[in-house]
C-alpha cells in the first residue's frame, strides 16, 4: 500500500488558503481594515426589561465582530485577512533576496573557494554570538525605520534580514554542493573538459533545486517566525502611530497598516489587563503561517528522497517549461516549437505591458502659471498678508469671490457666496504698533526700550485685571520684578505687584511663530521668552489676543533679563481690534443630481475642495507666498472644473475657511453650522494644504461617519497610481487644521498637504521658493481624483 505524504498535502492546503485570502481579501470579508468604530451600542435584559447599552472598543468576539476588535474599534478578523498579504510578501522577498545572495556564494564554496568559504563562515559565526533577533531589535527602532510608508518599511526589511540571515541558508547550499561535487558524474564532466562555472550551471544547480525548494519552504516558515518574535518586541513592517491618551502618559505606538505583526506587537500588554483576544488570533494566524511552510517543506524533502516521486518530476517539468535557456532555443526552431513560442512570447507581452503600462492620461491639465498669478496677487501689499479680520483680508476674501463668479460657479444657496461668523475674544492675530519698556536693573540704572527694535509681542491679554492700570492716553502700563529662571518658574513678588516671569528657551524662531508661545494660566502671566542661537527676529509681527503677555527681548533687553533681577515697567497701546468678521467662502459647480429635491432618502453626492485663505499678517514687509499656495491651488482647481462641458456625477463645493491660521477656525465654525448635512448630503471632504519649496506630498484618509467607506482599497489603488504618476508621496497625518475640523458628518475625507517647511514666515518664504512640481502634482491629484478615479468621478 502507497504511504500519503501527509504533511507534504496538508502544507500545500494551508499555503493555497493564505494565498487566496492575501490575493483575494474582498472575498474573505465586506469589512474595511482601516475602519475604526468609536462607539456600540448593544441591549440587555435588565429586571425584565430591555436596556440599551453603550460601550466603547477594544469588544470582545461578537456576531458582528468573529474575533473581536482592538483598542481603536478595527476589526481583528479582517486585519488578519487584510495583513496576511503584507506579512507573506515580506517573508517571500526576504527569503528570495536570501537566496540569490546565498545560492551563488554557496556554491562558489562548495566548489571549493576558500574566499566563498571565508565569507559564509564569518556572518555565520558572527549572527550566532550576536542573535539576529537582538540586532534587529536595536536596527528596526532607529526613528528613521519607524516612520517609513508601508512599500519603504518592507523593502528595508528585506534587506537587512538578508544582510542578517544570508549566512545560514549559504551554509546549507554550501554543503550540499560540497556532496554533490564528490559524486563519480563530476569527475566526468571534469575529464571532458567542462570549466567550474559549467559544472556549477550545467550539473550543480540542477541537482541542488529539489533539495534548494525543500530549504526555501522551511526558510519562509523561519522568517515568518522570527517577523512574529519581532513584533513581540514591538517591530514590526509599515509605519508606527503614536496615541497620547492624556497629558503626560506614555505613547501608545501602534501599527497603521494591517499587518500580523503590528497586530501582535502589544500581546503582552493587552494579556495583562485581560484583553487575551487582541493578540491571540494574530499569533495563531502566525502560527498557521509557520506551519504552513514548515509542513511544505518538510513534505518535499521526503517526496524528494523517493526515487520515484511525481511531486519531483512535475517539478522538473515546470523547471523545464519556465526555462529561459529552452525559450530561446525554441525560437530559434520556431518551425518546430512555434506553439510554445507563442505562447511564451504573449506571457512575457502581457507582463511587461502590465509593469509599463503607463498612468492614466489626465483628462484636464492644472496649469501650474495661472495658479501663481493668483499667488502674486494675494501676497501684494494691499492684502496685508490676509490676516483674518483686517481689510486686507477682506480685500482678499472680494478677490476669491469675484473669480469664483468669473469662472461661473454658483452661489452655495442661490444668492450668497459668503457664511459670516463672529471673532472671539481669544486667538485673534492683531496688530500692535505701539509699546516701550523701562528697565531698572539692581544697581539702580534705567533703560528704555521701544518694541520692534528691542522687543516683540507675541500674544497680548484682553482680561485685564487690577494689576493693570489704564492712563488718559489710552496706554496700559503693567509693573513687576522679573528675575533669571527656567519656563514658568515661580518667582517671589510683592503682593501688591503683577508678576513677570522670565524665560530662556532654545525653541527655534520657527517655533515662536507657529505656536506662539502661549501659556494659559489662572491669571493673566507676563512671559519674557529670551531665544538662543537665533541670529535675526522681524522688526514687527502680528500678536495673539490671549490668557497671557509673552514677550521676545532682543540683544540688551534679553541679556539683563537672563542676568540680573530687574523692575520692569511696560507700557502699551492697545491694538485695534478686526474691522470685518470672519466670513467662509463657497461656491458650487453643479453636478447632475443637484437639481433634485433634498430627500434623506435619496442623498445627493458632494466633494467639498477646502483650503484656507486667511493668513499671519506682515512679517517686516514681507507677507507668506507658502500660505498663499492652497488659495492659488483650489482656484485653478475651481477654473479647470468649470470648463467641463459635461456635468459630473457629483456636485463640488470649493470652500475657502477664514480664521484658520488663528484660534477663530472658520472651519470650526463651519462644522457646528453646517450648510450641508448627512440628513440630505453624502459628503466627501477633500483638503489643500500648503506647497512649499518640498517635492514630496503627504496624503491623509479617514472615513469618520458611521457610513463606512472602504479606504483600504482606495488607498492602495491612489497609491499605485501615484506610483505610476511618478509622484513622491507617503501616507502621513494631515498638518492643516481644517482637515481636522472638519469632522463627523462626513462620508470620508482626504487631504493632500506639504511636509512642513522651515522656510515658512521667514525671509526665504518666497514665490520663487515654492516647488512648482509640487504645486502641479498638488492640483493634478485633486484633479483626477474627481475626474477620472472611479471612487470619485
Amino acid at each position: 500500500m502507497k504511504k500519503i505524504n501527509f504533511p507534504l498535502y496538508l502544507g500545500i492546503i494551508l499555503l493555497i488558503i493564505l494565498f487566496l485570502i492575501s490575493l483575494f481579501p474582498e472575498k474573505f470579508t465586506d469589512k474595511d481594515p482601516n475602519y475604526e468604530s468609536n462607539i456600540r451600542t448593544y441591549t440587555i435584559v435588565e429586571n425584565g426589561k430591555e436596556v440599551s447599552k453603550v460601550d466603547m472598543p477594544p469588544w470582545r468576539p461578537n456576531e458582528d465582530n468573529i474575533m473581536g476588535t482592538d483598542e481603536f474599534g478595527r476589526d481583528i478578523y479582517t486585519r488578519i485577512v487584510y495583513g496576511a498579504s503584507i506579512t507573506l510578501k515580506t517573508a517571500l522577498l526576504i527569503v528570495l533576496f536570501r537566496v540569490l545572495v546565498a545560492l551563488p556564494i554557496g556554491i562558489m564554496a562548495g566548489i571549493g573557494s576558500k574566499l566563498a568559504s571565508t565569507i559564509i563562515r564569518f556572518f555565520n559565526t558572527t549572527f550566532t554570538a550576536i542573535p539576529i533577533l537582538l540586532i534587529s531589535f536595536f536596527v528596526f527602532n532607529i526613528d528613521y525605520f519607524t516612520k517609513q510608508p508601508l512599500d519603504k518599511s518592507i523593502i528595508t526589511f528585506t534587506i537587512i534580514l538578508t544582510f542578517l540571515g544570508w549566512g545560514k541558508l549559504a551554509k546549507q547550499v554550501e554543503e550540499k554542493a560540497s556532496k554533490i561535487m564528490k559524486e563519480e558524474f563530476i569527475e566526468g564532466e571534469i575529464a571532458i573538459g567542462k570549466s567550474i562555472t559549467q559544472i556549477a550551471i550545467q550539473n550543480m544547480v540542477p541537482h541542488l533545486v529539489p533539495s534548494l525548494i525543500s530549504i526555501v519552504f522551511i526558510e519562509v516558515g523561519l522568517v515568518v517566525f522570527l517577523l512574529a518574535q519581532l513584533s513581540i518586541l514591538g517591530v514590526f513592517v509599515g509605519p508606527r502611530a503614536k496615541l497620547i491618551k492624556f497629558e503626560g502618559a506614555t505613547p501608545i505606538e501602534y501599527g497603521v497598516n494591517p499587518e500580523w505583526g503590528a497586530m501582535l506587537s502589544r500581546i503582552v500588554i493587552n494579556n495583562r489587563i485581560g484583553r487575551y483576544w487582541i493578540g491571540l488570533y494574530p499569533a495563531l494566524a502566525f502560527a498557521v503561517g509557520v506551519l504552513a511552510f514548515n509542513l511544505t517543506g518538510e513534505g518535499l524533502r521526503i517526496e524528494f528522497e523517493k526515487r520515484t516521486s511525481r511531486v519531483a518530476s512535475t517539478i522538473r517539468r515546470f523547471g523545464f517549461i519556465f526555462s529561459p535557456k529552452i525559450y530561446f532555443q525554441q525560437l530559434h526552431r520556431f518551425k518546430e516549437y512555434y506553439k510554445p513560442a507563442i505562447i511564451k512570447t504573449l506571457c512575457i507581452i502581457l507582463v511587461l505591458t502590465y509593469i509599463l503600462m503607463p498612468p492614466p492620461k489626465s483628462l484636464y491639465e492644472f496649469k501650474a502659471d495661472l495658479a501663481i498669478e493668483h499667488l502674486e496677487e494675494l501676497i501684494k501689499p494691499e492684502y496685508e498678508g490676509r490676516l483674518t479680520g483686517s481689510e486686507g483680508n477682506y480685500l482678499a476674501g472680494e478677490y476669491i469671490i469675484n473669480k469664483l463668479k468669473e469662472y461661473g460657479l454658483e452661489p452655495y444657496d442661490g444668492e450668497n457666496y459668503t457664511q459670516l461668523f463672529p471673532m472671539g475674544d481669544s486667538g485673534v492675530r492683531l496688530i500692535m504698533e505701539q509699546a516701550n519698556i523701562q528697565l531698572t536693573t539692581s544697581d539702580g540704572n534705567i533703560s528704555h526700550y521701544e518694541i520692534g527694535k528691542d522687543f516683540l509681542f507675541v500674544s497680548f491679554c484682553f482680561d485685564f485685571d487690577e494689576n493693570v492700570i489704564f492712563e488718559d492716553d489710552d496706554f496700559i502700563t503693567l509693573k513687576g520684578i522679573s528675575a533669571p529662571g527656567e519656563r514658568l518658574k515661580e518667582v517671589k513678588l510683592s503682593d501688591d505687584i503683577k508678576k513677570i516671569i522670565s524665560v530662556k528657551s532654545k525653541d527655534n524662531y520657527d517655533e515662536i511663530i507657529r505656536d506662539s508661545l502661549w501659556y494659559y494660566g489662572s491669571t493673566p502671566d507676563i512671559n519674557f521668552v529670551t531665544l538662543e542661537g537665533v541670529d535675526e527676529l522681524p522688526n514687527q509681527m502680528p500678536v495673539y489676543s490671549g490668557k497671557n503677555y509673552n514677550i521676545i527681548p532682543k540683544g540688551e533687553l534679553a541679556e539683563k533679563l537672563k542676568s540680573d533681577i530687574c523692575e520692569v515697567e511696560i507700557k502699551t497701546k492697545t491694538p485695534a481690534k478686526p474691522a470685518h468678521e470672519g466670513r467662509n467662502i463657497f461656491a458650487v459647480l453643479p453636478g447632475k443630481n443637484w437639481d433634485k429635491e433634498d430627500s434623506s432618502n435619496n442623498k445627493k453626492d458632494i466633494i467639498i475642495v477646502g483650503s484656507s485663505y486667511d493668513g499671519v499678517g506682515v512679517f517686516e514687509e514681507r507677507i507668506s507666498a507658502m500660505r498663499a499656495s492652497n488659495i492659488a491651488i483650489n482656484l485653478e482647481i475651481a477654473r479647470v472644473l468649470s470648463q467641463m462641458e459635461e456635468k459630473l456625477d457629483k456636485t463640488i463645493v470649493f470652500a475657502f475657511w477664514d480664521g484658520n491660521s488663528s484660534f477663530n477656525s472658520g472651519s470650526r465654525y463651519y462644522n457646528h453650522n453646517r450648510i450641508f448635512t448627512q440628513n440630505f448630503y453624502k459628503i466627501y471632504y477633500f483638503d489643500i494644504g500648503l506647497a512649499t519649496n518640498e517635492e514630496k506630498i503627504n496624503i491623509a484618509f479617514d472615513s469618520p461617519s458611521a457610513f463606512q467607506v472602504e479606504t483600504y482599497d482606495m488607498m492602495n489603488n491612489i497609491s499605485k497610481w501615484l506610483k505610476k504618476k511618478k509622484i513622491d508621496y507617503e501616507f502621513k497625518n494631515s498638518s492643516s487644521s481644517s482637515y481636522y475640523n472638519i469632522g463627523s458628518n462626513l462620508s470620508l475625507k482626504l487631504s493632500a498637504d506639504s511636509p512642513y517647511s522651515r522656510y515658512i514666515d521667514s525671509d526665504k518664504d518666497t514665490v520663487e521658493s515654492i516647488n512648482k512640481k509640487q504645486l502641479i502634482n498638488m492640483g493634478q491629484y485633486f484633479i483626477d481624483l474627481i475626474t477620472i478615479n472611479e471612487n470619485f468621478k
